[in-house]
C-alpha cells in the first residue's frame, strides 16, 4: 500500500506499479495526507485483516530552502508545512498503529538533522525529530529505525537541483549508490542502532568546510576526519598549509606600492577575485563595504575564494577567513598587513584601524579574558596618554561594590532595590 497525497495520481506511479507487480508484489495506491490525522486513521482501519500491516517505511518530506525569519513575512507557516508531513505525519504513524503487528517500523531522515545545512532549518529540525522518535520508540520497547540519508544518485527523489547537486559536491558531499545505499538500510533494519547516517562523504574536504565559520567538536570526534589544525602539520586551526609558500612576486609587488595605493591595489585583487567566485562579469558588482553573507559568499565558496587569494599572495590564509574579516574591504586591509609582515613592508595600518583589530579580538574573546584587570588598566592608560591629558577618573568604590552586589542579588533583592528608588 502507497500512501501520497495524490496516489494513483503521482507521477509515474503506473511505472512503478508495473515494476513492483513484476517483483511478485500487489500494489495499490491510496490518495491520503499522512499529516492529517484522521484521514490516516481511516486508512490504517480499512487494512484487510488477513493482510495485516508489518512493515512501516515513512519516506514523506518537505523543502522549503530559505532563511525563515530573514525571507518570510510569516516564517512559522513556512515551518508548519514543513514540519506537518516529516515529523506530523510519523508521529501520527507512531500513534495510530499501536494495536497493528508492526515488526519494521522505518524512517527516513536526513543528514541535514544531523549537521545541519543552510537554509534547511525547518527541515533539519524535522528530521532531527525522526531521529528522537526512533529512540523514543526503542525504549519503548517498539521497533524503530531512522537513517539520515546523505544525498542519493540516480535522479529523482528530493535533490534534483543541478546547482544544489553541485553544491553538495563541493561541500565534501557525494552522491551515494543506491545499491549501496539499499544494503546499508538492509543492514541497519536488521541491526541493534535506532539511528545512524548513511552518507557518501569525502570526510576531509567536510571538515574543511564545515569547519569554516569555527570549530565544530562533532567532526573532530570523527576518527575519519581530519580536522583543521590536528593533522600534525602545526597549521593553526582553521589553516590550509597547501596554500602557504611564501609571498608571491605579484604579492611582493603589491607589498612595494607606496603606502597611499597599497590598500587600493590590494582590494582590486580582492574584489577580482570575489567577482570570480560568484561568477560576475566585473568587479563593479562587488561593493567593498559589502558583507561576503549579502553579496552571496557562503563557505563553500569562501574556501574558493581563499584558495584564490592564496594563490595570489602566497599567503596562508585560514578557512575562517570572511567571517573573521567580513567584507572585501575588511579582508583587503588584513591582506595588506600580511603582506607587509611577510616582505618587510611599511605597514598602513592607522591607528583606529588597530583599534578596530582590538574592539574585534575583545568581542571575540571568552568573557573572563575580557574581564581581566590588566587589560582594564592598560585601556585607561592609552586613553590618558593619548585622550588630551586628561587623567580619566577612576572608578569609585561605592559603584564597584554596588555592581557586585547586583551582579550577585537574587531576584527578589533587585525588585527590593528598585522598590528602594
Amino acid at each position: 500500500m502507497l500512501l501520497s497525497r495524490r496516489g494513483a495520481d503521482a507521477p509515474d506511479a503506473e511505472g512503478l506499479r508495473a515494476e513492483l507487480e513484476k517483483l511478485g508484489a500487489q500494489v495499490e495506491f491510496v490518495a491520503c495526507d499522512i499529516a492529517d490525522r484522521a484521514a490516516l486513521a481511516g486508512v490504517l482501519d480499512a487494512m484487510p485483516e488477513d493482510q495485516p500491516l508489518t512493515t512501516v517505511v515513512h519516506t514523506a518530506g518537505v523543502l522549503d530552502e530559505g532563511k525563515f525569519v530573514a525571507e518570510s513575512a510569516n516564517p512559522l507557516s513556512r515551518l508548519s508545512r514543513v514540519m506537518a508531513a516529516k515529523a506530523g505525519g510519523a508521529a501520527h504513524l507512531h500513534e495510530l498503529l499501536q494495536g497493528h503487528p508492526v515488526e519494521t517500523f522505518l524512517l527516513f531522515s536526513s543528514a541535514a538533522g544531523v549537521w545541519g545545512t543552510l537554509g534547511q532549518a525547518g527541515y533539519a529540525a524535522a528530521n532531527a525529530y525522526l531521529d528522537g522518535l526512533a529512540q523514543h520508540r526503542r525504549a519503548a520497547g517498539l521497533p524503530a529505525t531512522s537513517i539520515a540519508w546523505g544525498a542519493w544518485a540516480g535522479g529523482g527523489g528530493m535533490l534534483s537541483d543541478r546547482d544544489a547537486i553541485a553544491w553538495l559536491g563541493g561541500s565534501g558531499m557525494r552522491l551515494m549508490d543506491p545499491a549501496a545505499a539499499v544494503a546499508a538500510m538492509q543492514r541497519m533494519v536488521e541491526g541493534d542502532e535506532p539511528v545512524a547516517v548513511v552518507a557518501d562523504v569525502d570526510w576531509p574536504r567536510f571538515s574543511e568546510v564545515y569547519n569554516a565559520a569555527r570549530p565544530r567538536p562533532l567532526i573532530s570526534g570523527l576518527t575519519a576526519a581530519e580536522a583543521p589544525g590536528e593533522d600534525g602539520t602545526g597549521a593553526p586551526d582553521g589553516a590550509d598549509p597547501g596554500t602557504a609558500q611564501g609571498p608571491t612576486e605579484a604579492a611582493r609587488r603589491l607589498a612595494g606600492l607606496p603606502p597611499a595605493r597599497r590598500e587600493a591595489a590590494v582590494l582590486d585583487v580582492v574584489r577580482e577575485a570575489v567577482a570570480g567566485v560568484l561568477g560576475h562579469g566585473t568587479v563593479e558588482e562587488i561593493d567593498p563595504e559589502r558583507s561576503f553573507r549579502e553579496l552571496g559568499l557562503e563557505s563553500v565558496a569562501g574556501l574558493e575564494l581563499r584558495n584564490r587569494l592564496g594563490s595570489a599572495t602566497g599567503l596562508r590564509l585560514t578557512t575562517t577567513m570572511i567571517f573573521d574579516h567580513p567584507s572585501p574591504l575588511a579582508l583587503a586591509r588584513h591582506l595588506v598587513e600580511r603582506l607587509a609582515e611577510e616582505t618587510g613592508a611599511v605597514s598602513v595600518t592607522s591607528p583606529l584601524d588597530a583599534l578596530e583589530r582590538l574592539a574585534h579580538a575583545l568581542a571575540s574573546a571568552p568573557p573572563e579574558a575580557r574581564a581581566g584587570e590588566e587589560i582594564t588598566r592598560r585601556l585607561r592608560q592609552l586613553a590618558e596618554q593619548y585622550g588630551g591629558g586628561s587623567p580619566l577618573p577612576a572608578p569609585e568604590p561605592e559603584a564597584d561594590a554596588a555592581s557586585s552586589r547586583i551582579e550577585s542579588a537574587s531576584d527578589d533583592e533587585i525588585f527590593a532595590i528598585i522598590d528602594s528608588h
